[in-house]
């Protein structure tokens, strides 16, 4: 039988107009209590480009990357960035299929700065960008009609300090506020398919 090379490129563009689009807005932020609010019209343009590549029995290549920008459209912030929306992130990986079943999976991910939640008119620090290493193992074998899985990972293989999340709390004369991701992290599994 022979091998088989496939390639996969595709290219999404967008743009949505919301009207209702809802943010938490703090009222007391010694209590960080606040409520759901509307913010008016917003825009969200941007472009997905993926591409793949196949050499059947020895490797998968793929990747996408991702621009966007969301802003506000109405209001004291109009063409404003809106929050926690990073303008790029970008994700690659490589399977490579080894002998017995067993399949490596190394994968690269990457996510721009971005505002803080709160900040909607643009001045204060960003939350900062990451880049994070996934390596992972399965074997895959095939005993009559079950078919099982079984994995191991490490996701963020360097153990990089980042934050997914943070909120601008300088504007109530505090310090900004983040929320710390985990570090170098081991996962395993096994699932059965009957």
């Amino acid at each position: 039988m022979r091998n088989i090379i496939r390639w996969k490129l595709a290219l999404t563009l967008f743009r949505v107009d919301m009207e209702d689009e809802i943010e938490y807005v703090i009222y007391d932020p010694l209590l960080y209590l606040g409520e759901n609010s509307n913010v008016g019209k917003t825009r969200h343009d941007g472009a997905e480009l993926s591409v793949s590549y196949l050499w059947q029995k020895y490797l998968k290549i793929y990747g996408n990357l991702t621009y966007s920008k969301a802003t506000f459209e109405d209001g004291a912030n109009s063409k404003k960035e809106m929050p926690m929306a990073p303008n790029r992130i970008f994700n690659a990986g490589l399977e490579i299929y080894l002998p017995h079943n067993v399949t490596l999976k190394p994968e690269i991910r990457h996510v721009s700065d971005a505002y803080l939640s709160g900040d909607n008119d643009n001045n204060a620090e960003k939350l900062p960008a990451y880049t994070l290493l996934n390596v992972y193992v399965q074997y895959k074998p095939t005993i009559d009609r079950l078919k099982m899985t079984v994995f191991a990972g490490v996701e963020n293989l360097t153990d990089t300090q980042y934050c997914s999340f943070g909120l601008d709390y300088e504007q109530y004369f505090m310090p900004n506020f983040y929320y710390p991701m985990p570090g170098r992290t081991f996962k395993g599994g096994l699932s059965l398919e009957f």
